[in-house]
């Protein structure tokens, strides 16, 4: 049988390749927002969408202007596959009614929120598994910590390698990751005296066939839940407390695409203390 799996590890880079992935993450989000501009253009005029290949042809288009140069510094794998990425959103909002995988119209990104990209085509030579390095387009070499291997753990405890179909980096909390997208061919398993069916429920987060149950940390998670409220009230007031000041000619305008120093320390407070619960 075949399986998927995702394995993710943190990237170790120094300050230059940091930037360099935060500026891939920015072509990417530029990419993004200029094309549903112009989807919102044809859909207020009524017109069809415009296919991936017209976007496609228009992003080299982009490459060649002054204004959008820098788009040369990303590879084109990530952002062409932004372009597929707001195809099939658009394509899934004219989805029938009921479908399960009707979206709403698809929103501009914002900075600092799902920061990062996708790389469809992976060589096997790309990734040095035993030393723990994956090479990335325009970057060259980079280290990840190797927390488990690259394989699948089958129920005797022999590993399975397998073949990684895309390579994900997404920032979170200030710190990069990369998620190898792998396919195992593992056989069919077999039942065993000593497997376990596992259910998920309310009273115990999980309840194991042989009586077992394991719980969350919900006092924790309560308590980090009251911090972040009051880390958002803080947010909320530095919004309104800024427009104040501006209606009297004491500080700029409140603008939200160049926050101040205090509110993009209490966003960055906000994203760490949900790290915390997912990580629990």
């Amino acid at each position: 049988m075949n399986l998927f799996c995702n394995f993710k590890y943190e990237l170790i880079a120094d300050d230059t390749r940091r930037s360099a992935l935060s500026r891939f993450a920015g072509c990417r989000r530029a990419v993004f927002n200029k094309a549903l501009e112009l989807q919102n253009d044809r859909k207020a005029k009524s017109e069809k969408p415009i296919s991936y290949l017209e976007m496609a042809h228009l992003l080299m288009e982009w490459k060649q202007t002054e204004e959008m140069a820098f788009l040369k510094e990303a590879p084109s794998q990530a952002l062409q596959q932004t372009l597929m990425d707001l195809d099939r959103a658009i394509k899934d909002t004219f989805r029938k009614k009921g479908d399960p995988a009707k979206k709403r119209w698809p929103r501009f990104k914002a900075k600092d929120i799902g920061d990062g990209f996708r790389l469809p085509q992976v060589k096997p030579q790309d990734i040095d598994e035993p030393n723990g390095r994956v090479k990335l387009p325009k970057l060259g070499w980079l280290r990840y910590r190797r927390s488990r291997p690259l394989a699948f753990k089958c129920g005797d405890g022999t590993l399975i390698p397998g073949k990684v179909k895309q390579i994900h980096i997404t920032k979170d909390c200030g710190k990069w990751f990369v998620t190898f997208a792998t396919e195992f061919e593992i056989p069919d398993p077999v039942m065993k005296e000593k497997d376990v069916g596992i259910d998920v429920g309310i009273v115990h987060a999980v309840t194991l066939s042989n009586g077992k149950t394991c719980d969350l940390d919900v006092k924790t998670i309560k308590k980090i839940e009251g911090e972040i409220a009051y880390l958002k009230r803080r947010l909320s007031l530095n919004q309104s407390s800024r427009k104040k000041l501006a209606a009297k000619g004491l500080a700029e305008e409140f603008d939200k695409r160049k926050p101040s120093r205090t509110r993009r320390r209490l966003k960055e407070l906000i994203q760490k203390k949900y790290k915390r619960i997912r990580s629990i």
